[in-house]
């Protein structure tokens, strides 16, 4: 009975608490392979690497939920499907520590005969969000184990446990991988950018994608098949020398539109988290955002949903049952002994006795007759009552919590779809006024060419500065650009960020295909070709001016994207204001800080909508001062 009321706290631990999913994997066992074998054995691997040894668990039978102390714990729950012919167990690993409590969730599947068992492992972390997860929670130790046991594959693509580094006469592994039809996870792709330092750049990707194990096959490039796996694949999907490409699922090479669906770590957003050989910071729980949720957004196979079901409900069924048989055994109430003073004589009761007992017998036959089809009324008929009635009630409650459990995600439901109907309003406003500037520049565009063809000119003007003024891989780079050291660009002449790196990386997670990054990149080169243009005299005005004013030559951007100042409403809030004093150099201000108004917006949404805070300091210090990146400043419509 302690056993079991041991197991039931383990169980209740888990079941009271409420955590983000911040990790998932599914693993195809090859045939003949007991995947409950070998999750059993990686699991006691775990257990007696963290409790000090396997001896602690000698007297563990694999099978049973357990609190092994008081920070580690297992929940263990099996079943077997005879129609199916496949069996089933789900272990569920506590992990309670100073940081927060860790629960790493093993669902094994055997099937019999030659077909293939699974495995999904997934990784939480109890209290948080799953968004919130995704940052916290590691790989699990497991999973590591697992992929140099099984080698398990994604499709037709090999999982491994470490990059596989490719030679030129590899690279068709590498090209059969990105096109692979019928992978669910990614593909990464580093391209070394010097045969000197393939082997350093092979030890740097595989602390970057230490995070991505399980979710994604990583490839290190050699410098001397670069070139050889992107003769193979177009412009739009290469993977050139010294970036780091991450292919989804479904790549369509025909498609050079689909190539950006693929996204790039920028280079100077890996050198930047570069130490020696290693990887500090949290660019790899950024850079495994991707990977990860595309497992965890996607539908899983149906074998694996079921699995998944099946054993959380037997878990459900289970903890009741067992916390209904503590209950009972708590009120059961012990028999006077026959012998014991004042029980009836061996001659039998009296008139008394029987005249309040027989109408109780009669009940309890009936009782017995209707639930079990037999009227005796014998110890045995009895105790196998109280078992029907425990299992029928733990029935009651399974369904209870089932029931609770489909109302909260109902109501969960109904709260995201209301949000995704505002976002699909925001998004059809965004979409409108981007079909309006469209429809605007392309009647522009007509006019102008018709105007070239009156004047004998056929051949269009070329951007001469297309090269210089490339977008940046992501919204890090192009801080990198506009920030002092070795990756500036030419626009730090006239452009500056003065601003909270953490801000901006809250754009970079939410920017998965690069669109941010290429607009306020534009922002950057209209106010860096208007500072130039004020410095030569050229034009004397403001940058609301400036895109205003046809007649003045630059780069520029729509004046929807722009405004020259904040609401009175915002002004008027001490708490909205002072968001918007933002940082600048000592020569600009002596505080540090000034209020700055003028802004870009790459969208209207309102919601995360990000915005990008200037001041205009030209007249002064010949330079203007982005002293913010980030999501949407609280207003009237986002507090």
């Amino acid at each position: 009975m302690a056993e079991k009321a041991i197991a039931d706290n383990a169980a209740e631990r888990l079941t009271e608490s409420t955590w983000g999913v911040g990790y998932r994997t599914v693993f195809r066992v090859r045939p003949h392979v007991d995947a409950i074998e070998v999750a059993e054995r990686h699991v006691r691997g775990w257990l007696g690497e963290k409790l000090g040894g396997v001896g602690r668990l000698d007297d563990w039978d694999g099978a049973t939920s357990r609190d092994f102390d008081d920070r580690y714990s297992i929940l263990v729950t099996g079943i077997h499907d005879a129609d199916e012919s496949v069996g089933r167990r789900l272990y569920r690993l506590v992990d309670a520590n100073l940081t927060g409590t860790f629960i790493i969730s093993i669902y094994a599947a055997r099937e019999t005969g030659a077909k293939r068992g699974l495995l999904v492992v997934e990784g939480a972390l109890d209290g948080v969000t799953d968004d919130a997860a995704l940052d916290v929670v590691g790989t699990p130790r497991i999973v590591r184990d697992l992929l140099d046991e099984l080698e398990p594959l994604d499709g037709s693509t090999l999982l491994t446990s470490r990059p596989q580094f490719v030679r030129s006469e590899d690279v068709r592994s590498v090209l059969d991988a990105i096109t692979d039809k019928t992978r669910i996870g990614s593909v990464i792709v580093a391209s070394s950018p010097g045969t000197e330092v393939d082997v350093a750049w092979s030890e740097i990707i595989e602390k970057l994608t230490r995070n991505s194990l399980g979710v994604a096959a990583t490839f290190v490039i050699a410098a001397d098949a670069v070139p050889v796996l992107n003769q193979h694949l177009p412009a739009s999907h290469e993977a050139p020398a010294g970036r780091v490409r991450t292919f989804g699922p479904d790549v369509q090479l025909d498609d050079p539109l689909d190539g950006r669906a693929h996204r790039f770590l920028g280079p100077s957003t890996l050198a930047r988290a570069i130490r020696g050989r290693t990887v500090i910071g949290k660019l790899p729980a950024v850079h495994a955002r991707g990977p990860r949720l595309r497992l965890l957004e996607r539908a899983l196979p149906a074998d694996a949903r079921r699995t998944i079901e099946l054993l959380d409900r037997a878990g459900r069924r289970q903890r009741i049952a067992e916390q209904v048989a503590i209950e009972s055994a708590g009120e059961q109430r012990i028999l006077p002994d026959s012998s014991a003073a004042g029980a009836p004589s061996e001659s039998g009761p009296s008139e008394a006795t029987t005249g309040t007992r027989t109408p109780v017998l009669a009940i309890l036959k009936r009782v017995l007759a209707r639930w079990l089809g037999r009227a005796e009324v014998t110890e045995l008929e009895v105790e196998e009552l109280d078992t029907f009635i425990a299992a029928n009630i733990a029935d009651a409650r399974v369904a209870q919590d089932y029931i609770s459990e489909v109302e909260a995600e109902n109501d969960r439901l109904l709260t995201e779809l209301t949000d995704l109907r505002a976002q699909l309003d925001e998004l059809g406003f965004e979409i409108a006024l981007s079909a309006d500037e469209v429809r605007v520049f392309n009647r522009e565009n007509q006019l102008l060419k018709a105007r070239l063809r009156e004047l004998h000119e056929f051949t269009p003007p070329i951007d001469a500065e297309a090269e210089l003024w490339a977008p940046p891989a992501d919204v890090e780079e192009l801080i990198a650009r506009i920030t002092p050291g070795e990756d500036a660009h030419t626009a730090l002449q006239y452009v500056e960020f003065t601003g909270d790196p953490a801000a901006v990386a809250e754009v970079r997670k939410r920017d998965h295909y690069g669109k941010y990054a290429n607009d306020l990149w534009d922002y950057v080169r209209v106010l860096a070709e208007y500072a130039a243009l004020r410095e030569g005299g050229v034009f004397d005005g403001s940058v609301y001016m400036y895109l205003e004013q046809d007649d003045v030559d630059g780069f520029k951007c729509s004046p929807q994207r722009h405004a020259a100042r904040e609401s009175e409403s915002v002004l008027q809030n001490n708490k909205w204001r002072s968001e918007r004093e933002l940082p600048v150099p000592a020569s600009v201000d002596p505080t540090g800080r000034i209020l700055m108004q003028a802004h870009f917006k790459p969208t209207h949404r309102d919601q995360f909508a990000p915005r990008m805070y200037y001041l205009d300091d030209v007249k002064s210090t010949g330079k203007i001062y982005i002293g913010y990146i980030g999501r949407h400043l609280s207003n009237t419509r986002t507090s």
